[in-house]
């Protein structure tokens, strides 16, 4: 397996177009769109592979530590340089923050990967709840800044990021990366990597005692010299009201243009309708694309004249496109067993089998599905409506495939982390995701949320509903 590295998920054309190209001739599968925003390229032989991150190179897309014990891609809102709400523009902070860091000697042979995200306002859709280091763009009497959360990671054990700083300047961003990873460096478990993120440190440390830490090995650096950040534009929007939600399918840009989502079922588009769909949106007059977090393309930079066009013609491709969708749009899993050494289970099978079955799913309400082969939430089991995750179970003294149940996680509010539900065999997790889905849609009342109706009935009513 090959991982790009693409800050905030920015693709252009041109990298597109490599990815597809290069996908073609070296690979035995899809291109896979993960939700750290970037490719992911399987069934690559080891002979192949120099040509292969040439030709990667050559088109735009760099790898260079997009795995390893170093800064992981840098995340940022989907709707990052279009959204109206937004202060700034967090994709070009992403781009920046990654930039800075390639390479750098600090940031090699760390304890444990380090995963960031920037928001470009308080809606905080790039979710940084859930990460080692999120920055949160502000205002702080009329200044732009960033208000810093830390501590964030799904897993095993999951953990809400905590706030370490209400307000930094954008100048000073690189400093607190690099403060974190002085304390990731320092005080990390390098002999057990299982308990090794920035979330261990809160646990270790408490709030205060990580918070304090940071702060003076913060305080320290100020004072050396380090590449000065460009000056960003700021925008002061009129934050009323929820942003735009991926899920409309379209969104109005606070430029004049229209940004349409293309869904690409699981994050799976072969080399030829990647190809294709690039030529639609380039020929169409788009800007560029957006990879989400949900494995999906959005299309930014549409004329509003150009829509029809468009959509009639990502259609033939055989995606939903713009406002068509239905319960299962959006549906996320990891590839599980299908590629991973580590899966328990392949939640990609599971999540195709679900799709295969959508006609049984009609009409339920819209909901975030997310399916993880093992705990460690590669599919962000944690922060969907109704996540599963797989683990193995001993049944008359042999090990069998389960899945856990987590309902109401939101990775973009507070309590981000779902609630723990009861546990099914893998056999019976399609139907007993029918049969929870459908309790919501039926004992739901009006506007309540999942998590709502979580706290409702509680663990009990789950355990009552999912053993029917």
């Amino acid at each position: 397996m090959v991982r790009s590295k693409i800050p905030g998920g920015r693709l252009t054309f041109q990298q597109a177009r490599a990815a597809a190209r290069i996908n073609k001739k070296y690979s035995r599968s899809d291109v896979h769109i993960t939700t750290r925003q970037d490719f992911q390229f399987y069934f690559v032989s080891l002979n192949d592979t120099p040509a292969f991150l040439e030709g990667l190179h050559d088109g735009g897309i760099t790898t260079r530590e997009a795995s390893g014990n170093t800064f992981r891609n840098i995340i940022a809102c989907p709707l990052a340089g279009i959204c109206p709400h937004e202060k700034t523009d967090a994709s070009k902070v992403a781009e920046e923050l990654s930039r800075n860091w390639i390479r750098h000697p600090l940031v090699q042979h760390m304890p444990r990967k380090f995963k960031t995200t920037v928001s470009g306002c308080g809606h905080d859709c790039g979710a940084s709840a859930i990460d080692d280091l999120g920055f949160i763009a502000t205002t702080q009497n009329d200044k732009p800044g960033f208000k810093v959360v830390a501590g964030g990671g799904l897993g095993n054990r999951p953990h809400t990021a905590i706030v370490v700083e209400e307000f930094v300047e954008p100048q000073d961003l690189p400093a607190v990366q690099e403060a974190f990873a002085r304390l990731h460096q320092g005080y990390s478990n390098r002999e057990n990597k299982n308990v090794s993120r920035i979330k261990f440190l809160v646990d270790k440390f408490g709030e205060e005692g990580f918070v304090a830490r940071f702060r003076e090995l913060y305080e320290n650096i100020q004072g050396l010299p380090r590449r000065v950040m460009p000056e960003f534009e700021w925008r002061s929007p009129d934050e009323d009201g929820p942003p735009p939600s991926l899920r409309e399918g379209e969104i109005n840009q606070h430029d004049g243009n229209l940004a349409i989502l293309v869904r690409i079922p699981l994050g799976m588009i072969d080399s030829a309708r990647l190809q294709a769909l690039t030529d639609t949106a380039e020929g169409l007059g788009a800007s560029e694309f957006r990879l989400t977090r949900d494995q999906n393309i959005l299309v930014v930079g549409l004329a509003e004249e150009n829509r029809n066009a468009f959509v009639s013609r990502v259609k033939v491709l055989g995606f939903e496109v713009g406002r068509e969708s239905t319960s299962l749009s959006d549906l996320v899993s990891c590839p599980g067993t299908s590629t991973c050494p580590i899966g328990i289970t392949n939640s990609n099978a599971l999540a195709r089998d679900i799709l295969a079955d959508k006609d049984q799913f009609d009409g339920l309400p819209e909901a975030a599905i997310r399916i993880s082969g093992c705990h460690n939430s590669c599919g962000q089991h944690h922060i969907g409506d109704i996540g599963l995750h797989s683990l193995a179970k001993k049944i008359n003294g042999r090990s069998a495939p389960h899945y856990q149940f987590h309902v109401g996680g939101d990775g973009t509010k507070e309590d981000a982390i779902g609630i723990a539900a009861p546990i099914v065999p893998a056999r019976l997790a399609k139907p007993a995701l029918k049969t929870l889905w459908q309790s919501f849609a039926d004992t739901g009342n009006e506007g309540e949320g999942i998590r709502a109706w979580v706290d409702r009935i509680g663990l009990d009513g789950l355990a009552e509903i999912l053993q029917a």
